[in-house]
Formats: structure tokens, C-alpha cells, sequence
């Protein structure tokens, strides 16, 4: 795990790998260990990424109110701080309810959204 500080927030940062960058962004309340068998499985081919939200795991904790708009920018911002700026090969894979079509970068080549509900027994 690595550390990478944003501009207000330092994320704790799963990055293996090397290839086309695949970003997995974990769903609430979460962290990235609920990728790891993806992780392990992907790095052999791909650059594989997975942070801890803000909040989350190792980063750092939320402080004021979060927006879905911000986790997205945080995810952005990562990509800028791991120097990843080309998206061609890049793939976002995600649960939960982050803005999938909050891209005003154009940062994203693909997306898989995953999305799983919890059922209620009687």
C-alpha cells in the first residue's frame, strides 16, 4: 500500500501490476480489500488500482460533509497524483453509488459497474 496525498485528504493506495490501468473503487463501507481477489487475479496483465475512499481504510478520515461529486473528484485527482493521465486503457470498476457518468476529463476508456442489493428475509 502506498500513500498518495491529494490538495485536502492523503488516500491509502493498492498499485500493482503493469498494463492498461484498471481503477476499482470499493462500495460503502468498504475498502479495497473487497477487491483483492480481483487484484491479485488482474496484476499479472493489467496496472491494477484500488484506494481506500476518503474515510475509508487507511486514508485519511472525512472531515464536513462528502459528496458523491467528491469522491469522483478524489479518484481524478489520484490518476493526476499516480501520473496516469492518457485514457486509453483505462477502466473503472465500482460498487455503490459514485457518478459513474461524472467524467468531465474524459479520464475513463471503459466502465464495469458492479452493483449488488441486500434482500431482506421475512
Amino acid at each position: 500500500m502506498k500513500i498518495v496525498s491529494l490538495d485536502d485528504a492523503t488516500l491509502s493506495v493498492f498499485d500493482d501490476g503493469r498494463g492498461p490501468v484498471v481503477l476499482f473503487v470499493h462500495g460503502f463501507p468498504l475498502d479495497h480489500t473487497m477487491w483483492i481477489e480481483q487484484l491479485s487475479a488482474l496484476a499479472a496483465d493489467y496496472r491494477v488500482i484500488a484506494p481506500d475512499l476518503r474515510g475509508f481504510g487507511g486514508s485519511s478520515p472525512i472531515e464536513g460533509v462528502l459528496s458523491m461529486e467528491q469522491l469522483a473528484d478524489d479518484c481524478a485527482a489520484l490518476l493526476d497524483a499516480l501520473d496516469i493521465h492518457d485514457p486509453q486503457g483505462r477502466s473503472f470498476v465500482r460498487t455503490g453509488p459514485l457518478r459513474v457518468t461524472y467524467d468531465p476529463r474524459d479520464l475513463l476508456d471503459r466502465r464495469i459497474v458492479l452493483h449488488s442489493l441486500e434482500v431482506q428475509r421475512p
